[in-house]
């Protein structure tokens, strides 16, 4: 655990990379509301279930507030969870103690797994476009890389991004605004292309009377050059969704892009 040390706070324990401490910010702000923004979709837990073998031992990377990795410990996958927020990682693990479920929680960069061994896990997942929030495509490729040392033989990646081939092509600037009437919550989302093609992604969510307002840069990650860096980290069979009903990929439709690969 070189670079790690571990966090305890009363019966939760969990992990800190020391060596990258970053803040995170707005996403440490909305942490308490991010379960009633992005509440559990059956299709999702589907999808995992129809590609990692069942009993998978499965990293969930950007897990968040572990809203996945828990599900998916239910089902019977022996789940482990990192994310850059320990605010979020907090809340996971007190989720996961309450349902007296069994899971690692790690604060830490995708980019930098040195505490997961080599060849330690069946299935790798990354989820909820959390790919592209980093800074290049040189991360991206770090990431895979990263990905694919920490995967035994034969493992298995399945990635979720939007599909921004369309984003770019129709220059399509709003999203679904999010809104909970029971929690009295609007979350609201836009993309601002600018000239050079990177994207600001701007948010603003309201709760009761108040509002927390963020702008992050995001990666426009584009399908073929997804697929060349997959490549480039030695990924194989890789297959293009997009749905999360697997159903085929197209570069001007689809909202989402899925990929499902092997090493």
């Amino acid at each position: 655990m070189k670079g790690y040390r571990a966090w305890i706070r009363g019966k939760l324990k969990f992990y800190i990379n020391t060596r990258k401490v970053i803040n995170m910010g707005f996403y440490e702000e909305i942490s308490k509301y991010y379960d009633d923004i992005f509440p559990v979709e059956e299709s999702q837990i589907n999808l995992v279930k129809s590609i990692f073998d069942a009993g998978s031992k499965v990293l969930d990377v950007a897990c968040g507030s572990g809203n996945y990795t828990i599900e998916l410990a239910k089902v019977g996958y022996n789940m482990t969870g990192i994310d850059l927020s320990r605010d979020m990682i907090d809340i996971a693990s007190k989720k996961a103690l309450e349902q007296n479920l069994s899971i690692d929680f790690y604060v830490g960069d995708m980019t930098d797994l040195s505490i997961i061994n080599t060849k330690s896990f069946d299935a790798v997942m990354c989820m909820g476009n959390s790919l592209v929030h980093l800074s290049d495509e040189n991360a991206v490729l770090k990431a895979l890389c990263e990905f694919h040392r920490i995967l035994k033989d034969q493992g298995k990646l399945l990635l979720q991004i939007i599909n921004f081939d369309r984003i770019l092509n129709y220059n399509i600037e709003n999203l679904p605004t999010v809104i909970n009437t029971e929690k009295n919550l609007v979350f609201e989302r836009k993309y601002h292309i600018d000239e050079k093609g990177r994207i600001d992604f701007i948010t603003q969510l309201s709760v009761d009377d108040q509002k927390f307002q963020n702008t992050v840069k995001l990666l426009p990650l584009k399908s073929y050059t997804l697929k060349q860096l997959l490549a480039q980290a030695d990924f194989k069979n890789i297959i293009f969704y997009g749905g999360f009903d697997k159903q085929p990929f197209d570069i001007d439709k689809s909202f989402v892009l899925i990929a499902e690969a092997v090493i």
